[in-house]
């Protein structure tokens, strides 16, 4: 029986647009009312995924963000936070590989910071507040990841160069075709969903999750009922129960729709 159900944001619940369809807000607010919990796993900040879905904390249960960094209990308030970069590793980070091309994203209180403009940022100050800066400059005691977007071929040095020495005090991963994210590696959304279901005694059988980029995996291969969209990388749908459509023709709400709760 499925308690629990949490899906992506981008590429996989909002469409082309990145907007939530009416039919896909009636959905979940169906599903809930049958008493099943619903809310989202994204790799946004909090600021930037309640801009996606303003009324974030009274649509859903919770809300992971930071790719689990976060978990934001919306029934009692609860704010969890776990495994974040600290201070020193992130800037040794940066001196690594800013020298490579990469353009890093350093979240901050309501805001991102980066060095430059590029398409990645040109596309999301238009829902969140960015400001260009010498990143090193914000840089706080931690923050849950540090994120460097590219062309394909600069992101490609990075990827080569943290195969090519790999660190256990951290991962890094394309969360976007277009983002290189570094985090602890210990977190991963599974992690942040985790938490979540221990509070409320809600087993991994017991939970279905949406997912269509490599930073979706964990939680897809972990759920008792993990589908990929079709517009997902090949290693998720690799790892999926099922595959549902594309999110640009709300398939997360045709799959919900054919499902037997």
């Amino acid at each position: 029986m499925i308690k629990l159900i949490a899906t992506d944001m981008d590429g996989t619940l909002l469409d082309a647009n990145h907007e939530l369809t009416p039919s896909m807000r009636a959905k979940i607010l169906e599903l809930r009312h049958q008493g099943i919990k619903f809310g989202v796993a994204t790799g946004r900040p909090m600021d930037s995924a309640v801009f996606g879905i303003p009324d974030i904390a009274e649509l859903f249960d919770f809300a992971i963000c930071d790719n689990g960094g976060f978990v934001y209990d919306f029934a009692d308030g609860e704010i969890h936070e776990q495994f974040p970069l600290s201070e020193d590793l992130i800037r040794e980070i940066l001196d690594t590989f800013m020298p490579m091309g990469g353009n890093p994203v350093l979240t901050g209180p309501g805001k991102l910071y980066t060095e430059f403009e590029d398409f990645y940022n040109i596309e999301v100050r238009t829902h969140i507040d960015l400001e260009y800066v010498d990143v090193r400059s914000k840089v706080l005691d931690s923050h849950a990841k540090i994120i460097f977007s590219g062309e394909p071929e600069t992101l490609a040095r990075i990827e080569a160069h943290v195969l090519a020495n790999p660190d256990p005090r951290y991962v890094a991963f394309y969360s976007q075709k277009e983002l290189i994210e570094f985090m602890d590696p210990r977190i991963n959304k599974m992690v942040g969903l985790q938490y979540y279901m221990d509070k409320y005694g809600i087993t991994a059988k017991e939970i279905m999750t949406f997912g269509d980029n490599n930073n979706d995996l964990h939680m897809i291969e972990d759920a008792g009922h993990g589908v990929a969209m079709e517009n997902a990388t090949p290693a998720v749908k690799n790892v999926a129960d099922a595959i549902c459509g594309l999110n640009s023709e709300d398939g997360v709400k045709q799959y919900l729709d054919q499902y037997k709760f």
